[in-house]
C-alpha cells in the first residue's frame, strides 16, 4: 500500500516479538522482508546488509528458510548493481530450494518454491539491466503457479511482461500485461497495479506501436485509478 513508513514500524515489533520467542529462523526471514523492503528503497545496499545479518542464523534454518534469504540477498544485490554478489547468492537460493523437503519446513514457509526463487531471479536481471535474460525465469516463474493464486499470478506476468517489452517484444509483452490487467481490475491491491504502471512506464519507447495503443484504450482507467490507500 506504499506506507512503508507504518511498515517498518510493524517489521521492528515482528523482529522484536522473534527475538523473544528465541525464534531464530522467524527472525531471519523478518529480517527478509525488511531486506525486500530496503532493495526498492533509495539505499538497496541496506538490503544487502539485512539479508546478510539474517543469514548470520543459518545453522538454525531449514533449506527453503535460507533459499528464501539467500533469494533476498540476491535481490538487494542485484538493486545495488553487484552482479557478482547477485550470482553467487542467486546460485545458492537455487541449490537450497532442490535440498528443500516440504514436510520438514516451517509451515510458514510453504510459499517460497522454486517458483519464488525463478521470480526473484528475473527481477534481480531485470534490475541488472538484462531483460532478455530475465524473461525465462520469470516465464518459469508463472508456469510453476498454481493459477487458483490470482494476485500473485498477475504479479508475476506485470514481471514477465515488463522484461519481453525490455527485450523487445512488444506484441508479445502488451498480451502478456493485458492478461495480467484483467485480474488487476478485479483485484484491491495497490502494489500489483503498480507493477502494472510500471510496465506501461518501460513501454514509453514503443508508445506509436498498435499493441502499446491497443493496450491503452483498453486500460487507460488502470493506469489513471489512485493507487495509493
Amino acid at each position: 500500500m506504499g506506507r512503508m513508513t507504518d511498515a517498518q514500524r510493524y517489521f521492528l515489533a515482528a523482529l522484536r516479538a522473534a527475538h523473544a520467542s528465541g525464534d531464530r529462523a522467524v527472525g531471519a526471514n523478518i529480517l527478509g522482508f525488511m531486506s525486500i523492503q530496503a532493495a526498492f528503497s533509495d539505499h538497496p545496499s541496506d538490503a544487502v546488509v539485512l539479508a546478510e545479518s539474517a543469514l548470520s542464523g543459518a545453522s538454525e534454518m531449514t533449506p527453503a528458510v535460507m533459499a528464501a534469504t539467500c533469494a533476498r540477498l540476491a535481490r538487494g544485490a542485484a538493486y545495488a548493481g553487484d552482479i557478482k554478489a547477485w550470482e553467487r547468492a542467486q546460485d545458492r537460493a537455487f541449490n537450497l530450494i532442490t535440498r528443500s523437503v516440504p514436510e520438514n519446513e516451517p509451515s510458514w514457509i510453504y510459499w517460497c518454491t522454486e517458483r519464488h526463487v525463478h521470480g526473484i531471479a528475473g527481477q534481480g536481471l531485470l534490475a541488472l539491466g538484462r531483460p532478455a535474460q530475465a524473461e525465462p525465469h520469470l516465464r518459469e516463474a508463472v508456469a510453476l503457479l498454481d493459477p487458483s493464486f490470482t494476485r500473485e499470478r498477475a504479479e508475476w506476468l506485470c514481471w514477465l511482461a515488463t522484461a519481453r517489452v525490455g527485450a523487445g517484444s512488444v506484441e508479445h509483452a502488451c498480451a502478456t500485461a493485458s492478461e495480467a490487467a484483467v485480474t488487476i481490475r478485479k483485484l484491491s491491491s495497490p502494489r500489483v497495479q503498480h507493477l502494472l504502471i510500471d510496465f506501461r512506464r518501460a513501454a514509453d519507447p514503443y508508445a506509436g506501436s498498435v499493441a502499446v495503443r491497443e493496450f491503452d484504450t483498453k486500460y487507460r482507467d488502470l493506469m489513471m485509478r489512485k493507487t495509493s490507500a
